[in-house]
């Protein structure tokens, strides 16, 4: 019975070795999907939204492993964007209320992709977690388009000119309805922002849409496109200096401005980017 009963202990010790042995999982690395193609992520913020710092944090995060494929801009519309007590400057203007309208913006935060409705979702999608599906998504399409930017700044009077140069690799028709967008953002802007526990003061404000030189929708490109043939477009903007600027209006720090431009598409419910681009002006 004594051996009876040490060979069933060294059985069941054998099993419950090998249970609790601990196998290895592989996880793939993170690949971006290869091509020429980018997408623009339209963050919708707000400094009274508690969430939208994880929210901005998830972008950070994408923009890491992305690179210069994935290209954010932060959208101050009109809710959760009323200036805290605390705050020192006003995100709001009339550019990002009208595209937070356009992108029929639910709860914050949330982000456009390529302003593509993905199905069971809207225009901008309040998961984060399923962001990067998306910006897959995305990437993986075929590029039909080529954008080169090219910027030139002097820093004595803050005159800023803007060369988009859109390259076609299909023929485009005026029919298809293209328009050409151009934003200005700002990084590093210091200041208020609700979180879960408290107003972090000294939160730091990261892409905010400052204006665009273009209507917010875009402007009509009233042309054909010719496959291979460029089409440039110029704009220019000179930098406000700090004594001009208008009440709670953040300074504009050169160093921290970047130029987005885009081509996208309005037709119907159709609201989707072909391509998009991106350049800081002092580069």
């Amino acid at each position: 019975m004594m051996k009876h009963s040490i060979f069933i202990t060294c059985i069941l010790s054998i099993l419950l070795l090998s249970a609790c042995k601990e196998e290895l999982i592989m996880i793939p690395e993170f690949e971006v999907p290869p091509g020429d193609r980018k997408v623009l992520l339209e963050e919708l913020t707000g400094v009274r939204c508690p969430n939208c710092p994880a929210g901005a944090a998830q972008v950070k995060s994408l923009q890491d492993s992305y690179g210069d494929r994935l290209i954010a801009v932060g959208i101050h519309g009109g809710f959760l964007t009323i200036p805290l007590s605390e705050s020192k400057y006003d995100f709001q203007n009339d550019y990002a209320r009208e595209l937070e309208s356009f992108l029929e913006v639910g709860p914050k935060p949330a982000a456009a992709l390529n302003r593509v409705q993905h199905i069971e979702e809207e225009f901008s999608i309040s998961t984060p977690s399923l962001w990067s599906q998306y910006i897959d998504e995305e990437l993986k399409k075929e590029n039909e388009m080529n954008i080169i930017l090219t910027t030139e700044y002097n820093p004595d009077n803050r005159e800023l000119d803007i060369i988009v140069s859109v390259v076609p690799l299909r023929d485009f028709s005026q029919d298809e309805n293209l328009r050409i967008s151009l934003m200005l953002t700002q990084n590093h802007i210091e200041d208020a922002q609700e979180d879960p526990n408290e107003v972090l003061e000294d939160y730091v404000h990261n892409h905010v849409l400052r204006t665009m030189l273009t209507e917010a929708k875009g402007d009509i490109i009233q042309k054909d496109l010719t496959e291979n043939v460029a089409e440039n477009f110029n704009f220019s903007f000179t930098l406000p200096k700090d004594e001009d600027l208008e009440e709670m209006e953040a300074p504009w720090v050169a160093e921290e401005v970047e130029v987005i431009a885009f081509v996208n598409v309005i037709e119907g419910s159709d609201k989707h980017i072909i391509q998009v681009e991106a350049s800081h002006i002092t580069d």
